[in-house]
């Protein structure tokens, strides 16, 4: 039979494992009791020019959600895999067992329109009739899209087709002010000219 589990791990700073819990299929009964595992901190920004600080949380809902459910529909269950989703300080790491179907970060942003291939089309469609998914190929870009609204670190995707393992890290904050800035002060780049800035 087939390994249907996603293990949550909460690691400090030194990356030693602080906290862990495993959780099993239905998957649409457990995603939320997997996400209320992640600690997202508000964070507080004071702009110049104001008195009164902006406010967001460390990761937005949807791409913290839509990270897992890819991880969860893109696992090759006959690998007998865990799919591992990792916490630490500052950003949160999903890793699942398969290849990466468009094979590179780029292919999938410049896809139009639906995906044409699905590793398990019929978990595929289950989860797309609890709105758990779509099939349209936008998660990586709204993602993406999100993380350049807020001023974030591109998604940084782990491709290893050798072992056949697929990771990605979703940073919760800005980790450089340089990249920042330029994000802040050109309003006209593109999602492509964001990830080659990254």
């Amino acid at each position: 039979p087939a390994v249907v589990e996603v293990t949550w791990t909460l690691c400090d700073a030194k990356e030693d494992v602080v906290d862990y819990e495993h959780f099993t299929a239905p998957f649409i009964l457990t995603v939320d009791e997997i996400l209320s595992k992640i600690r997202n901190l508000t964070m507080r920004e004071l702009l110049g020019g104001t008195l009164f600080p902006d406010t967001m949380k460390q990761y937005d809902d949807y791409s913290i959600r839509e990270a897992l459910h890819n991880a969860i529909t893109h696992q090759d269950y006959t690998l007998q895999e865990y799919i591992n989703f990792v916490e630490n300080p500052g950003n949160v790491y999903y890793e699942n067992g398969g290849s990466f179907i468009p094979s590179t970060l780029q292919k999938a942003l410049a896809i139009r329109g639906p995906q044409r291939h699905f590793r398990d089309e019929c978990l595929c469609k289950a989860m797309v009739h609890f709105n758990m998914i779509d099939t349209v190929s936008r998660g990586i870009k709204n993602i993406s899209n999100e993380q350049w609204r807020r001023y974030f670190p591109m998604l940084d995707y782990e491709i290893d087709a050798a072992n056949k393992v697929v990771g990605v890290r979703l940073y919760g904050n800005a980790i450089n002010e340089k990249y920042t800035k330029i994000l802040k002060e050109n309003k006209t780049l593109t999602l492509q000219e964001c990830i080659a800035l990254d």
